[in-house]
């Protein structure tokens, strides 16, 4: 999906570069863990919309999902890579994604 392509090439990058260098980590995370922990969000989210035996996806849902794939995508970013600092460095995360 496209679409999903431009938001990881808008987001992932710049966030974990701005939570590395701005963010401290009581506990040291990698930067693999943090973002497949965004992808595995992403995946609770989008699971809904897949076919199966017992429903098939309309268009309707596809374009419903369009237009929730954003926020749904920085939801996802905040709580894997903008939750594995403090309080004071999520408020300057969370200052920094709006």
């Amino acid at each position: 999906m496209p679409t999903l392509n431009k938001l990881f090439d808008k987001y992932i990058e710049p966030s974990v570069r701005f939570m590395r260098r701005n963010c401290p980590e009581p506990v040291i995370s990698v930067n693999n863990n943090i973002i497949q922990s965004q992808m595995r969000l992403m995946d609770c989210f989008l699971n809904v919309y897949k076919n199966t035996d017992a429903k098939i996806i309309t268009e309707a849902e596809i374009e419903d999902l369009e237009q929730m794939l954003e926020p749904l995508f920085v939801f996802a970013i905040i709580w894997s890579i903008g939750c594995t600092t403090t309080p004071e460095g999520r408020k300057c995360f969370s200052d920094n994604m709006r």
